[in-house]
């Protein structure tokens, strides 16, 4: 990863001139995002096919040294995950957002520590379908995630109907994990 300047070079001043590296030993595929303590996250999904059933996490300063070793967290032992999106929470903890084969949304939360939030939904993770028909699409780059002031969390997503990505669905997870409309 790295900070790119507005000459579309990387920063030669982050990481280790301009490049933060990091390994797992089966690929890395993710996002990242600000921390509210002047920090990012690296969150992704752990094999380089986009299909895994952990994720990859790595915390680090401002200036590209990371704090800390790579933590990988299992999901659901045994499952097609595909991270589609990840939302920081005030307190430092991370929502995670990913399909399971397409099939079924899965949301974890991350908690500063790199651990799963165990209160968060069932044993850390909430999973559900989306009306009968509908599949997540296989764009991956399309979906959004925003916190509310009570807590939870908005998310928009294109949604794959008929074999073609042409819907879309808007649905909310409070702070337990508990999804709303879907």
């Amino acid at each position: 990863m790295s900070n790119i300047l507005g000459s579309g070079r990387p920063d030669p001043d982050f990481a280790d001139n301009g490049l933060l590296s990091f390994n797992v030993t089966s690929g890395f595929r993710g996002h990242s995002k600000a921390l509210p303590d002047d920090t990012s996250i690296s969150i992704g999904s752990t094999t380089p096919d986009l299909v895994a059933d952990s994720i990859a996490i790595l915390r680090h300063d401002a200036g590209g040294k990371p704090i800390g070793s790579v933590t990988i967290v299992q999901l659901i032992p045994d499952t097609s995950f595909v991270l589609r999106n990840l939302q920081v929470q005030a307190d430092g903890s991370v929502v995670i957002f990913g399909a399971l084969e397409s099939k079924q949304a899965l949301f974890a939360r991350v908690l500063p520590d790199n651990t799963l939030d165990l209160t968060f939904g069932t044993k850390g993770f909430t999973t559900f379908n989306l009306t009968d028909g509908h599949l997540l699409g296989d764009r991956h780059d399309r979906s959004g995630m925003v916190a509310r002031t009570d807590g939870s969390i908005a998310v928009a997503v294109e949604l794959k109907i008929g074999g073609k990505n042409n819907g879309g669905a808007l649905f909310s997870i409070d702070v337990k994990g508990t999804p709303g409309n879907k």
